[in-house]
């Protein structure tokens, strides 16, 4: 805010400066580069002197027109009206600094391209929420496929469990029988080496 303040107290400082009236007389004229010297020196220094006054008198309605959109601005809503005062007053020094003329188009400009800029952003966060709400809908999809398994799995643990007794009980029922057919095989051998 006070850099702000600096900047417009300098831009009303310059602006001061250029409205000094210019004297010219008709005896001595400006000694100029651009001046054309075979053209009759006090009707040029005449002429030049009118357009110095309106040039001045132009820049004291412009600055009085600008105070009296401030102060109407201001009027209305104080505080952003107040940033946006500010903000063109810095953008307005910045023009006079580097350009001869500011000029609104460039502003226009400026203020498309922000909107370009917010558009792709919109466009970027609109494209991550997309991929946000797919990556959830497959896992909810999967989490759906796993709790439709999860009781067939569970009913299938289940039948193990219970038949687990039978299954042990056939598998000593085999055991026996392997047990059965060794021994009688070492009979068999042994009545064979008789």
């Amino acid at each position: 805010m006070v850099q702000t303040q600096t900047l417009r107290a300098e831009a009303w400082k310059a602006i001061k400066e250029e409205k000094r009236p210019v004297v010219y007389t008709l005896d001595e004229p400006e000694k100029d580069d651009r001046n054309n010297l075979s053209l009759s020196q006090g009707n040029l220094a005449n002429d030049k002197a009118r357009v110095d006054l309106m040039q001045n008198r132009g820049k004291r309605l412009e600055a009085a027109l600008t105070k009296q959109l401030d102060e109407k601005l201001l009027k209305q809503e104080p505080l952003n009206n107040r940033l946006i005062v500010d903000a063109i007053g810095v953008i307005t020094s910045s023009w006079k600094e580097h350009y001869a003329k500011p000029c609104p188009e460039d502003l226009v400009k400026l203020m498309s391209n922000v909107g370009d800029l917010v558009g792709l952003f919109e466009r970027q966060l609109s494209h991550v929420f997309a991929i946000e709400a797919e990556y959830y809908e497959r896992k909810a999809k999967e989490a759906r496929t796993v709790a439709v398994a999860y009781p067939q799995l569970v009913k299938r643990n289940e039948e193990m469990i219970v038949n687990h007794p039978v299954t042990i009980d056939s598998l000593s029922q085999k055991v026996t029988e392997q047990e059965n057919w060794r021994d009688n095989a070492k009979i068999n051998i042994e009545v064979a080496k008789m």
